[in-house]
């Protein structure tokens, strides 16, 4: 409609001022889930099995490796996917399959960390399946994929944090340097408080 409407001139300005806001957008989108990546992931599993800090070089690293990875998994996904919406669609779909796992260690007493993993990826499999079935990235209708992964996540949730209590009992919520937010009454089934009384 633009290229049918406007002037060339105006036509110009008009997708350079798009292509900023796109290239604004993009670079906070990619940088977001890369330092959750290298921070969150990559970061303890190395300190775990290390027994040493992580350089801020390496970290640093490892953050620009995600860029570079997210991004090529992006441009699949749009060259793949017919249309915006859709692809609004399926980072909804993946928002919201975190957003129960979430919710509920925020609130839940009795939620675990397995009950966590369970309700991740049962809203991540119930959403490939749908995508498989239907034979294409592009899904009809829409509210589907929105709404069965997101209760298969709640679902998986309550159950694996349920049947998983004994093995892997609930924790107080913490800060990042071990201070407890909620719950301190749980700190007794903490591996820091276990590890303790072994002592």
């Amino acid at each position: 409609m633009a290229t049918h409407l406007l002037p060339q001139w105006f036509l110009a300005l008009f997708f350079v001022g798009l292509l900023g806001a796109i290239m604004s957008s993009a670079d906070s989108a990619l940088f977001a889930p890369a330092t959750i990546v290298s921070n969150d992931i990559i970061r303890p599993l190395v300190e775990k099995s290390t027994g040493k800090p992580v350089e801020d070089k390496k970290l640093t690293l490892w953050t620009r490796f995600a860029v570079i990875g997210l991004g090529i998994i992006a441009t699949l996904f749009g060259a793949f996917t017919q249309s915006v919406f859709t692809l609004m669609v399926i980072g909804f779909t993946v928002q919201i399959i975190l957003f129960f796992p979430l919710l509920l260690a925020l609130y839940w007493k009795k939620a675990n960390k397995t009950g966590g993993v369970v309700g991740m990826i049962a809203g991540l499999v119930s959403c490939i399946v749908l995508f498989v079935s239907q034979g294409a990235i592009d899904y009809d209708p829409y509210w589907v994929i929105v709404f069965i992964p997101m209760f298969a996540s709640l679902l998986g949730t309550i159950i694996g944090s349920y049947v998983t209590t004994q093995s892997d009992p609930p924790v107080p919520l913490t800060h990042r340097d071990g201070s407890i937010i909620k719950w301190p009454e749980l700190a007794v089934n903490s591996p820091k408080h276990q590890a303790d009384v072994q002592a």
